[in-house]
This record gives C-alpha cells, structure tokens and sequence, in this order.
C-alpha cells in the first residue's frame, strides 16, 4: 500500500503486527483505520528528514508512540477527542490526528478541522514534497 514512499530512503521502526495492534486498540478503546493499520504493518512509525510520524515502536512510553502521543493529548486537552489517534506533530502546539476511517483532522488542542485527506494521502504527500 505504502510502495511510493519506501523507495523514498524514510527510515523506520520495527513493523507490528496484528497481535500488538488489536492489544493498543483495546488501549485507546478505538478501532484503527485500514490505512493506518496497513501504515503500522508495514513501518511501525516513520521519519524522514525533519518529518516524523508516530506509530506503534519500542516501549510506546514516549514519542514517536501515537499511544503515548493521544493518551497524552487526552489527559491534558479538556474534551479531546476518544475518536482520533494522534500521529504527527508540527511543533507550533498544533498537531494531526487520523479517525478509524483513516480521515486525518488538524487539531489545535481545542479546535478540531477536517483536511479532506486520507492518511496514506497526508503522509505520502508530506514525504514526496520534502
């Protein structure tokens, strides 16, 4: 599915696999995307120059952890959201979160905004325009 940007010299972590992704499903109580499952599968988390995008990688108790990342945003930013996995941070205190429909959102902490992108689209895009 991710074929365009593997050949885009990205670095990555370990991949999961399906036992370790129905186990933080369960975490976060959300059910994960075709998209970001299939992205988990076959990367775990991605970085590419000064672009990173968190996943599923080693202990997940920091980042690039998405499950450190969202259960992070949900302790700390009233009424965030149950609905979105966090996994791609722009340092400006604004970050993208993807739905279980593998919608990606622009979120800053208390405003959420539909992009009108798939998340193998944002990420794929985000890595191609370096």
């Amino acid at each position: 599915m991710y074929r365009e940007i593997k050949n885009l010299n990205i670095d990555s972590a370990k991949p999961v696999n399906d036992e370790q992704i129905i186990i933080f499903e369960k975490e976060l109580n959300i059910s994960f995307g075709k998209e970001f499952k299939t992205y988990l599968e076959e990367f775990g988390c991605v970085s590419k120059d000064y672009l990173e995008f968190y996943g599923i990688c080693g202990d997940n108790n920091s980042i690039p952890s998405a499950i450190f990342a969202t259960k992070s945003m949900r302790n700390n930013v009233l009424n965030f959201s149950k609905d979105l996995i966090v996994f791609y941070e722009i340092g400006d205190g604004s970050f993208y979160c993807v739905d279980s429909m593998d919608k990606v959102y622009l979120c800053d902490y208390d405003k959420v905004k539909d992009i009108n992108t798939s998340f193998k689209d944002f990420i794929t895009n985000k890595i191609k325009n370096i």
